[in-house]
């Protein structure tokens, strides 16, 4: 049982300097009201460790929203990897996770267990952030590196506009083949597919950063076609429209929320 306090329903924080080349963020989740914990969770590239208060969980990077609506009074912890990070770490591919939700235990085993009977007692949910991320930094220094090509392919998708994947995949010294099998294991998916999904997240946070702009300035800004292109990649990756989700995230506080782009 972890200890809430009173804060936004849901927070992130940055993640200390040991784990921080792999992880974007730890995060806390609590009920708004009564004992129903709802929000949805939007494409982002990366794979989550989730401590539900009963269950270590892997959440799998995804390609279409998911809705969480579960009843229950306990507070949700959890670690955030980079995109491409995770894998690695956890030990399995990105395409075996994609899209699902999975016990820790069944990937991490006996170490998934000693995590979670440390989290089954009383603590706080600062206490509960802190031992993610050791247990992370452990597996860190035991698991596979990271995919230095992958990390460099989400630098140059996160751009605006990003070269041709022909270009790019000369540019890592890999052919259009080699990229696909890579991003599969890192990704859980095609390069065209995170391409769309970092360009949703960076037109999100844009929209935090600018409330004043107008939403034509914000998608030629992000990379997108137009208006309309911004439109219908709202509905694909997050079930609403642009404006709808601009005012969803009421009191919602990001790491990432922070001047990116110039408008």
């Amino acid at each position: 049982m972890i200890e809430a306090s009173v804060e936004p329903r849901y927070r992130e924080y940055l993640p200390p300097e040991p784990v921080a080349q792999h992880v974007v963020c730890t995060w806390v989740g609590r009920p708004r009201t009564g004992d129903v914990y709802a929000d949805t969770v939007f494409p982002d590239g990366c794979t989550d460790i989730v401590w539900d208060g009963r269950d270590l969980v892997v959440a799998g990077p995804d390609t279409a929203p998911v809705k969480l609506s579960r009843d229950t009074k306990t507070t949700f912890v959890g670690i955030r990897f980079r995109p491409g990070a995770g894998p690695a770490l956890l030990g399995t591919p990105a395409a075996a996770i994609v899209d699902s939700r999975v016990l820790l235990a069944d990937l991490w085993g006996v170490d998934a267990g000693e995590l979670a009977e440390r989290l089954s007692a009383r603590c706080t949910e600062p206490e509960a952030r802190a031992a993610l991320v050791h247990a992370v930094h452990r597996g860190l220094e035991s698991g596979a590196p990271r995919d230095e090509r992958m990390a460099a392919l989400v630098e140059i998708l996160s751009t605006p506009r990003p070269a041709s994947l022909t270009l790019i995949a000369e540019r890592l010294a890999l052919s259009e083949r080699q990229l696909h099998r890579r991003c599969l294991t890192a990704f859980g998916y095609g390069a065209k597919t995170l391409q769309r999904i970092l360009r949703f997240q960076t037109f999100l946070a844009a929209a935090r950063t600018h409330p004043t702009s107008g939403l034509a300035r914000l998608a030629a800004a992000c990379g997108f076609a137009d208006q309309a292109h911004l439109s219908r990649e709202c509905i694909r990756l997050g079930d609403r429209t642009p404006r709808e989700l601009l005012g969803s995230a009421d009191d919602v506080r990001f790491v990432q929320d922070k001047p990116s782009l110039v408008l």
